[in-house]
């Protein structure tokens, strides 16, 4: 089965009409879901998007994006972090450190 995992600048963007990558994660996101694809999100994204949800008072959104889309939320080890080869992420600098992770 497939996996991929979401990082927060993605679901923030998926959840956040006005965001610049909105389309695109929605797009994203739901292909995947609707492939049967298993999405993740590390316990630390999760936090960091709960947190922003909480400032705009839209915790519901968050909730309602994990459940509705049965993201396993899962906690982050050294090996976790080592092996993510396939991340969902609008962070420029993130996807990069996550492509020369996989390569190496």
């Amino acid at each position: 089965m497939r996996a991929l995992a979401i990082d927060s600048s993605a679901a923030i963007a998926f959840f956040t009409a006005t965001d610049a990558h909105h389309d695109r994660a929605v797009r994203e996101v739901g292909a995947a879901a609707d492939s049967g694809t298993a999405l993740s999100m590390s316990a630390s994204a999760y936090s960091e998007i709960a947190a922003h949800a909480v400032r705009l008072e839209r915790r519901d959104v968050v909730e309602r994006f994990v459940d509705r889309l049965r993201i396993e939320i899962v906690p982050v080890d050294r090996e976790l972090a080592s092996a993510a080869a396939e991340l969902l992420t609008f962070d420029s600098r993130l996807a990069h450190l996550a492509g020369e992770a996989a390569q190496s």
